[in-house]
């Protein structure tokens, strides 16, 4: 990147004697001070089971996932105008949206993402900020740009109860809740930088058939992650198949695509094990990708995001128009944009490149 990298780490307040399951159904607060911009925050959390248990990473069934113990995450700036939050999403919605993105997870997501016995249990949550799927100098353009706050960046993780986790006679010690955080020295004064947002907004399935779900206003989406959930809680393809699915506005349609195919399209791009069984997709997690199409490739210009901010001034929202099949369950969508004119971000002049060799 363009400027030099500044490595830190904070360990939230409160973790020390959290034995015997006395970390689920918690809220644990930690501040990031701000004397560089962020590039990235890894959130960690690490703890010790009594007896070796096996137990899938992201399923979010109860008694079936480790990445469910990370109910909600938020991180929250206050930039002297407002207090906002730039992230609020579910552990299991971050961790997959990280996987899409970078094409894969680590050597332990990857080794252990559906079963694992173990007796000490590590989960890593990259958050990016400089977008891992753009390429200097415009990816530098989105970094969290933590001087210009009048407050320290706060970080706030809520743990889920220990039923929604996992089940059995073991208890879970916690060792480690801490944050990795990547700063960037940037040494240009007056850099630009654009307000970015990580959003994850759930539905309630009531109903089946063709449902519409809107897209907030204003914005520049670099891709939003479908999640589903039976009403179980465990994941599920409550699509109809092979069925038109749409994203439009005011009728225009931007997108026609078969869920199957969206599936297709992301597996393809992840490397690894990746399947809950031989031949059987990963059901429920459906990424639609406004960069590349091609997830985990990055591009030098961002002139293929969704825009919606010439919605903005007539009323209309952007739909996403879904076939449901199965009701009852839930649909969460997790979204990524980035506000303000991004015009200055696009290659204008490609059709009157000149011809190789003049």
């Amino acid at each position: 990147m363009l400027f030099k990298k500044r490595s830190d780490y904070v360990v939230f307040p409160g973790i020390t004697g959290l034995g015997n399951d006395g970390f689920y159904g918690q809220t644990f607060r930690a501040e990031i001070t701000r004397e560089f911009p962020v590039e990235a925050i890894y959130l960690k959390l690490q703890f010790s089971l009594t007896v070796a248990t096996s137990v899938t990473f992201v399923d979010p069934t109860p008694g079936a996932g480790w990445f469910a113990a990370i109910k909600r995450v938020t991180v929250q700036v206050a930039d002297g105008a407002r207090t906002r939050n730039v992230v609020d999403a579910s552990g299991v919605q971050l961790i997959e949206y990280a996987r899409n993105i970078m094409a894969g997870g680590d050597s332990n997501y990857n080794s252990n993402r559906f079963i694992a016995t173990a007796t000490n249990v590590t989960l890593y949550v990259p958050i990016y900020f400089a977008h891992p799927q753009v390429s200097d100098p415009v990816s530098s353009m989105f970094l969290l740009p933590a001087p210009r706050y009048n407050q320290n960046i706060v970080v706030t993780v809520i743990t889920d109860t220990k039923a929604n986790v996992v089940t059995g006679t073991n208890t879970e010690t916690l060792t480690d809740l801490s944050l990795k955080v990547d700063r960037r020295e940037v040494n240009i004064p007056d850099w630009q930088y654009f307000d970015t947002e990580l959003s994850e907004v759930s539905y309630s399935l009531a109903a089946t058939g063709q449902q519409s779900f809107e897209l907030g206003v204003p914005g520049a989406y670099t891709g939003i992650q479908l999640y589903t959930r039976s009403s179980a809680l465990a994941r599920n393809n409550p699509f109809t198949a092979n069925s038109e699915n749409r994203l439009q506005y005011l009728g225009n349609v931007v997108r026609r695509f078969r869920i199957e195919d969206v599936q297709a399209e992301n597996e393809w791009s992840i490397p690894g094990a990746i399947q809950a069984t031989a031949g059987t997709p990963n059901a429920g997690v459906y990424f639609l990708d406004f960069l590349t199409d091609r997830v985990g490739e990055s591009v030098d210009e961002v002139g293929s995001v969704l825009e919606t901010n010439f919605l903005a001034a007539t009323g209309a929202r952007m739909q996403l128009l879904l076939n449901i099949a199965s009701s009852g369950g839930t649909l969460s969508l997790l979204s990524h944009r980035i506000f303000g004119d991004i015009s200055g971000l696009k290659m204008k002049s490609v059709g009157s490149a000149p011809a190789p060799g003049k």
